[in-house]
């Protein structure tokens, strides 16, 4: 598994500091706070790698909040079945007073809505079977990671472990958020190796090249971002996030 020391060392031997930063002019955190940035960017951009997470449905409630470790949101299902999404314009186009309605819902919307929350269209006339979270008995009410997931039966009795279209549930898909790294041990989260090491550095490097210090490179920086570009769009097409060409 790839680790900050590996693109530390293709780093520091790029800028000339014989694998250590001693000149002063960058320093180790800040060369940190570039990595966790150029892996966010990088994880947000193609999608490589998707969280599953899965909550209950409650009735009279059309908007649910996506977790911090989901990044954005690619796709819903409810009870295991594809919902599209859509906009606000859309759903006034086409479903009549969609806000009031009750029903079972066939779309979903993000825009005009706080950060990390969606909507769904329209609004649920039903409760889902009850999945336990982390924070019992306080929400959310989800399990991360897997289609199925445990839900308490609605006739009563210990939780038991099933199907999406038995809890009748909201799944959300989206890139996963990778944790943050601190020290060259580290491994560097969720990227491939072969991946990681052919451009994160590159990622890494453009930052450092067209920040506002001894470094500034513009020459440099624009190289750097185009090969960190080639990565990004390649791994775009192979995840379909763009249509290779």
């Amino acid at each position: 598994m790839a680790k900050v020391s590996d693109v530390y060392s293709v780093v520091t031997y790029d800028l000339l500091e014989d694998e250590n930063l001693v000149l002063g002019i960058l320093t180790f955190q800040q060369f940190i706070d570039m990595l966790n940035q150029t892996t966010l960017d990088f994880l947000t951009a193609t999608g490589i790698i998707k969280a599953v997470y899965t909550q209950s449905i409650f009735a009279g409630v059309s908007q649910y909040s996506i977790p911090d470790e989901i990044l954005r949101t690619d796709d819903a299902f409810l009870a295991g079945y594809y919902l599209p999404q859509s906009t606000q314009m859309g759903l006034n186009n086409s479903i009549r007073n969609w806000r009031r309605v009750q029903g079972i819902p066939s779309a979903w919307h993000e825009d005009g809505l706080p950060i990390k929350t969606i909507e769904l269209a329209v609004v649920p006339n039903y409760n889902g079977l009850y999945i336990p979270g982390p924070n019992e008995p306080d929400p959310p009410h989800a399990a991360y990671g897997s289609w199925w997931v445990p839900a308490y039966p609605s006739g009563g009795g210990a939780a038991v472990v099933t199907s999406p279209q038995a809890t009748r549930a909201l799944t959300i898909v989206g890139p996963e958020a990778p944790t943050a790294v601190a020290n060259l041990d580290d491994a560097i989260p969720l990227i491939p190796d072969d991946i990681c090491l052919a451009y994160i550095p590159f990622g890494v490097l453009y930052r450092i090249f067209s920040a506002d210090s001894e470094e500034r490179d513009l020459a440099r920086a624009d190289f750097c971002a185009a090969e960190y570009a080639e990565g990004v769009n390649l791994m775009k097409a192979i995840t379909g996030e763009v249509e290779a060409q």
